[in-house]
Parts: C-alpha cells; structure tokens; sequence
C-alpha cells in the first residue's frame, strides 16, 4: 500500500487494520482506479473487492476535496447530489459497504447507505445533509431519485458491485433506469462472481 503513495488518512487506517499488502484484486483495480479508468473486475467475496473500489473512491474524494456537487436547478431545493453512487444488491450488503467506508474515510467524507425495508422518510431526513457517497440497492435509490430526494446528475463515480447477484434477482430494468439518470462522463467499475454474457452486456 505504501507504493500508492496514498493520503496520510486513508494509509494510517489501513496500517492500524493490518494491512500491509493489497490481495490480488486490490492489486490489479487500485491503480487502474486511481487512474480513473472504468474496469470490469471479477472477484468473488472475501477476495478484498470493497476496498478494491472504496480505496480509489476515499483517495479522490480527499486529493480532490470533494463538497457536494451543486445542484442542478435551484428550483429542486431538495434535491441531492452526491459525487459517488455504489450499487449493491441486498440492504445486507449495502450496509457493509457503507461500513467499511466509514472505517477508512475521514468525516470529511459523508455517506449514506439507502435500501428497502425501512421507511422512506428516515432517507429523506439523511438526504438533506447531502452525503457525497450513497450506497444502495437499485430499488430504493429510484424510489428516492423519483420523489426528487436525491438528484443522480453530479455522479462522477459509479461502482456496481455483486453485478451477477443483481442481476440474478432481476435488477436489470432497474440499473438501466438508474444507469439513465446519470451523466455519461464518469468513471464506472463494475465487480462480479462472474462474466456471464448478461455482465458483458450490462458491462457494454
């Protein structure tokens, strides 16, 4: 990790968890990411892909000094625009994400985890200190992009994760609906178990 030549933050952390060495995919995706080129990465759980993304998406939002992305129409006054959105499948996932973030990414760095099963208004009320980063399951996030929430037009960093297992529980229409709402200059990484033709597809 000390060859990434990476914040002081973000390195102290990872020196206080034990990690010396990046595993293979960390290897192989961090420094395409910090690069900010789009990958296709195949990793399965346990494999070290959370921080693979989150390291790369910490860095920036530290070397770059992230704020909140203005928004779009001073008309949409509550409307929310983070820089980075992370797609997930389960609200199980979502949170660990968000977790592992939070362990790593100074306070400066505000997130927030949105997903089905809870109420809707207690995302509201998070979306009005306008995190930078949103993880969350496709669902949710188009229910909250819909009712003007959150406004998905600042996005400079998308990251679908477990794409195979969103797939699998039939998130396709919704990631394109999604994929729709964001502009089409950003960086994209996209992690699955597997390269099906459906990944290559949604990879395209």
């Amino acid at each position: 990790f000390a060859e990434l030549s990476l914040s002081s933050f973000l390195a102290d952390r990872l020196q206080q968890a034990g990690f010396a060495a990046p595993t293979p995919i960390q290897s192989a995706a961090i420094p395409l990411a910090l690069e900010g080129r789009d990958l296709l990465a195949q990793a399965k759980t346990g494999s070290g892909k959370t921080l693979a993304f989150l390291i790369p998406l910490i860095e920036r939002a530290v070397k770059e000094g992230w704020k909140p992305a203005p928004h779009a129409s001073a008309q949409a006054a509550s409307s929310r625009a983070p820089r980075a959105l992370v797609l997930a499948p389960t609200r199980e996932l979502a949170l660990q994400i968000e977790m592992e973030l939070r362990k790593y990414a100074p306070p400066a760095v505000t997130s927030l985890a949105v997903y089905g099963g809870v109420p809707i208004e207690r995302h509201y009320r998070a979306l009005r200190q306008s995190p930078m980063i949103v993880i969350g399951t496709p669902g949710r996030l188009l229910d909250v992009a819909g009712t003007r929430h959150l406004d998905l037009r600042g996005i400079e960093y998308l990251v679908m994760d477990e794409a195979d297992q969103m797939l699998d529980r039939g998130f396709l229409r919704d990631i394109q609906r999604i994929l729709q709402l964001l502009p089409t200059q950003r960086q994209t990484m996209l992690f699955s178990a597997t390269f099906s033709p459906e990944i290559l597809t949604l990879a395209q």
